[in-house]
């Protein structure tokens, strides 16, 4: 038999071997015995299928000219893989979530005779940060020690107990000397009440090692104040990704017994910011919750019974919770929030998600990683999904915040607190700014410029300052010092005015008339009718001041301090021959004599206006002493 050899490029030429086969077609050229040439027709479509697509063309087109470089079989090799990056993102659950009212943990221990306990039987409490081992000495001379053996190890030396309630008074003393958060106390016998001293959720379980079954211990249970459990609705919904092996909420799984405060995190290249760290906002209005200036956050968890990739559990071991946080003293990690500081409040929450890039929402890049990004549905507000930190910044060009006609921006003491600042628009009325502050300081390095003035309003009593040019007004002013001098200084005169009379105005005394007709004279005013009468009414009237330049006991002679006694008298006993008085910082003193001495009486030579006080504190320097001499 004669074999016939043929050269490859004498087949056929190269472009009629169908290219255009489909998969399904090459999959039946494949399934049967084909000659070279139907398996050439496969493999030139496979490959154009592979190169071009579906478009149009053939196999052997240049392949630049139908993708570019960027899309070149490496390009496209890269794309799917940076695609393929886990990245994580915030969903904001927005349904409320109230936090339990603050309350103490607490157990009890129930205690048995020293005839029943045996040395080295112990029992352990846990406040949450550490773990004490209580070990029983019964005969009075075992002492612990060994390997292990700490100061988390106390010694109960029941040696010389009579009874079970002798044992709980060594129990109760015990705890109480040791470093724990626990406070114990006397309970019904034979029993110890433990309450733990900070409120939370600081519910760590007790074990003990006693024989005698009727030695139990209970706790710790029953805080509650920061941690949240979560159920259905408040839940992710999304699968729990406690490694990095799927795709879901990023959350930690707990070592303990879900509802037990926990800093069990997914650590992140930022020791403030876990993998699992949740974002807070207060249910009503948006805000941040604070606790001691600092944000309160929360770590998401799960129980010990969860499996990686199953959806949260609503109860039991594998339920998901939010142990609460904050920022600790020195800013470079995360500590327990007080419960004291979160419990009651209602709250939501935006939880990270891990997702692939491709799969992340077209917009996802165009803000903040901490901004909370709502479920499909959910409107946001920057109230309901801003989170800044402490401080947002702009910088560059004036930033444009627009509040709407007759709406106010309220600026607030931390997450619900008073309101400090109130920004009122109101075109149809007037625009307010409102400051509910105790103090208002302006510390500006120039005057503070009230152009049109200022109205200090106090209920219905408004006080002007400047509304009128260089005037303050009210509808009734007083001017008062409560404890010192008010002094009025101007650069010129001090004018006092009043509205001058427009009808007579009568003495005390009828027989002598009205002002504007005294003396035959008219005048406008009461100042000037005692002006007028000083000056002309025929009233001699002279006054001396004297500051004393010492002390003076009674009794003592005090020189020269009024004017001539002797020519006008200050003996008040005889009342007609009164012609002086006397006044002691603005006291009138009563005058007598040498033998009714009264306040005040003529000293050694009285023609000099010497004078002597008769009252035990007698007088002290700088008291003043006016005296008055009025004659006719």
């Amino acid at each position: 038999m004669a074999v016939s050899l043929v050269r490859l490029e004498q087949i056929r030429k190269t472009d009629d071997p169908d290219d255009t086969l489909d998969a399904a077609t090459i999959a039946g050229v494949e399934a049967t015995s084909v000659d070279h040439l139907d398996f050439l027709k496969g493999v030139l479509s496979q490959f154009k299928r592979i190169i071009h697509g579906d478009a149009v063309g053939n196999w052997h087109d240049d392949i630049e000219t139908v993708f570019t470089t960027e899309a070149s079989l490496k390009a496209l090799h890269a794309r799917a893989t940076l695609e393929a990056k886990y990245a994580l993102a915030n969903r904001l659950n927005v349904t409320d979530i109230t936090v339990a009212s603050s309350v103490k943990s607490s157990g009890s221990i129930s205690a048995v005779s020293k005839a029943e306990l045996v040395d080295a039987e112990e029992f352990t409490i846990n406040d949450g940060t550490r773990t004490v081992h209580f070990i029983f000495d019964q005969t009075g001379t075992y002492v612990p020690g060994g390997p292990g053996y700490d100061a988390t190890h106390v010694r109960l030396n029941v040696s010389g107990c009579t009874d079970a309630d002798s044992v709980v008074a060594v129990i109760v003393a015990a705890i109480n000397l040791a470093t724990i958060d626990v406070t114990a106390s006397t309970g019904t016998s034979p029993t110890v009440d433990l309450l733990h001293d900070v409120n939370g959720t600081n519910n760590y379980p007790m074990a003990e090692t006693v024989l005698d079954t009727d030695f139990t211990v209970t706790g710790m249970a029953n805080g509650a104040g920061n941690v949240a459990l979560l159920t259905t609705g408040t839940k992710p919904d999304k699968n729990i990704a406690i490694a990095t092996t799927n795709l879901g909420a990023v959350t930690a799984q707990l070592a303990t017994a879900v509802g037990i405060h926990s800093l069990g995190e997914i650590a992140a290249s930022n020791p403030l910011r876990p993998k699992n760290l949740v974002y807070l906002f207060n249910g009503d209005t948006g805000d941040a919750i604070v606790s001691s200036d600092r944000r309160v956050y929360g770590l998401l968890q799960v129980g010990v019974a969860a499996t990686d990739g199953n959806a949260f559990g609503v109860s039991g071991n594998d339920q998901g919770q939010l142990s609460f946080v904050r920022a600790n003293a020195t800013n470079d990690d995360l500590e327990a929030c007080p419960a004291a500081d979160i419990a009651g409040q209602k709250v939501i929450y935006a939880f990270g998600w891990r997702e692939n890039l491709k799969d992340l929402p077209e917009e996802f890049f165009r803000g903040d990683l901490e901004s909370a990004d709502p479920q499909p549905g959910v409107s946001v507000s920057l109230d309901s999904a801003y989170d800044g930190g402490q401080f947002m910044t702009v910088d560059g060009s004036d930033v444009d915040i627009r509040l709407a006609n007759t709406k106010s921006w309220v600026f607030r003491a931390g997450a619900g607190g008073d309101p400090l600042v109130t920004i009122t628009r109101n075109d149809s009325a007037a625009d307010e700014l409102q400051l509910d502050v105790d103090i208002l300081d302006v510390n500006n390095a120039t005057d503070a410029n009230f152009s049109n003035g200022a109205i200090f309003d106090s209920g219905t009593q408004a006080l002007n300052v400047g509304v009128t040019a260089g005037q303050v007004d009210s509808t009734a002013l007083e001017l008062e010092a409560t404890t010192g001098d008010l002094n009025l200084k101007a650069a010129l005169d001090v004018n006092f005015t009043t509205d001058l009379e427009t009808s007579g105005i009568d003495l005390d005394d009828a027989t002598t008339g009205k002002i504007s007709t005294l003396w035959s004279q008219s005048f406008a005013s009461i100042s000037a009718a005692i002006k007028y009468a000083g000056d002309h009414g025929g009233v001699d009237m002279t006054l001396k001041v004297t500051v004393l330049g010492s002390g003076y006991a009674q009794g003592d002679n005090i020189p020269g301090a009024v004017q001539d006694v002797t020519a006008n008298p200050i003996d008040m006993n005889t009342i007609g021959t009164v012609t002086q008085l006397v006044f002691l910082n603005g006291r009138l003193l009563h005058g007598g004599n040498g033998t009714t001495k009264n306040d005040v009486y003529a000293g050694t030579t009285p023609a000099s206006g010497d004078i002597k006080v008769d009252f035990a504190k007698g007088v002290k320097t700088g008291d003043v002493i006016i005296s008055a001499v009025l004659k006719q």
